[in-house]
Order: structure tokens, then sequence, then C-alpha cells
């Protein structure tokens, strides 16, 4: 018992070169204007989204708010903030220019705009940001102001549409309620 609760205090020390290396291929993954994608740096040639046969024109791994916000998260807990690292100072600076005016982000890897929006607030909470900021208001407002009548909340494929003109109600789901 002891033993495990040593090895648990330790923990950082005892994994601390795998997390170093691990951030330092994470670091390694952003893009110059901040954000990441999910597969390589630098992915923004978005002219190759006009390939005919490219899936819902979205041919390349572009960056997106959703794994930026993963990435801002791991640094935070590894104690990097904005006023001491560069990248999370990047990250941060692109996922706030992600936001939409009624604010909402776009999350690519979940169902689109309440998964983008939940994965930046946890990312800006993790680093530091008060909830009583302009922008976690916003859009704390803005989930609360499409949650259905059911209490849960719920988005469809539709989001993925082109021409998506902005979030449109669908039943709720557990993985979004929660």
């Amino acid at each position: 018992m002891a033993m495990e609760r040593a090895d648990r205090e330790n923990g950082t020390a005892m994994y601390g070169e795998s997390i170093a290396r691990a951030r330092k291929w994470v670091v390694g993954m952003q893009s110059s204007d901040g954000g990441w994608g999910a597969f390589e740096p630098e992915n923004t040639q978005y002219y190759l989204n006009n390939i005919p046969f490219s899936d819902h024109g979205a041919l390349l791994d572009p960056l997106t708010v959703d794994v930026s916000a993963r990435c801002l998260s791991m640094l935070a807990q590894l104690g990097e903030t904005s006023a001491n690292s560069e990248p999370a100072r990047r990250a941060f600076d692109y996922i706030v220019k992600g936001q939409k005016r009624d604010g909402r982000w776009y999350g690519r890897w979940g169902l689109n705009y309440i998964y983008g929006t939940w994965s930046a607030l946890c990312a800006l909470n993790a680093a530091g940001v008060p909830p009583t900021d302009p922008r976690m208001k916003r859009a704390a407002e803005w989930l609360v102001g499409i949650q259905n009548t059911d209490g849960g909340w719920g988005e469809d494929g539709e989001s993925y549409k082109l021409d998506y003109r902005g979030y449109e109600q669908a039943p709720s789901t557990s993985s979004q309620t929660a």
C-alpha cells in the first residue's frame, strides 16, 4: 500500500522522460499559427479540398480547435501557460481566434459545434481562464441557448454540410449531453 502511494506521488518523476518525449512530439506537430491537425502540421493547402472526390470537402487534415484544445489542455497539465510557454500561448491564441460571434467553436472530430465548444471550454479552463471571462460566458450562453426541452443537447451530421448556416436542433444524445 505504501509503495503504491509512493509510486502515485512520484508518477511524474517515474514517467518524466516519457512525458517529456511525448510533449516534445506534440509541440513538434504544432502548426505555425498555433493550431494542430490530427496527423500532420502545416496542412493548410485548402485548394486541395476542391478535388471532386474529396470527402465532404475535407481532403486535408486541417488544423482544428478540438485537437488544439486537447494539446493546450496537455500543456496546461504540465504547468505551461500563455505566460511561460510559447506553444501554450500560440495554442491559446489559435483557440480564441476560432470562436464564432455567437460563442461556439467548430470541432471536427466529434459532432461539430457542441463538441468543439466543450473542447475549447475545457482547454481554456485548464489554461486558467475564469468562467467570468467574456469568451467563456458567450460560449456557455450559446450552449444554454441550444439546450433541448428534454434537458439534453444534440447535434447530427447535418452540421458537416458545406453550406451549413448554423446550429440546427437535433435529438439529445448521451454523449453530447455529458
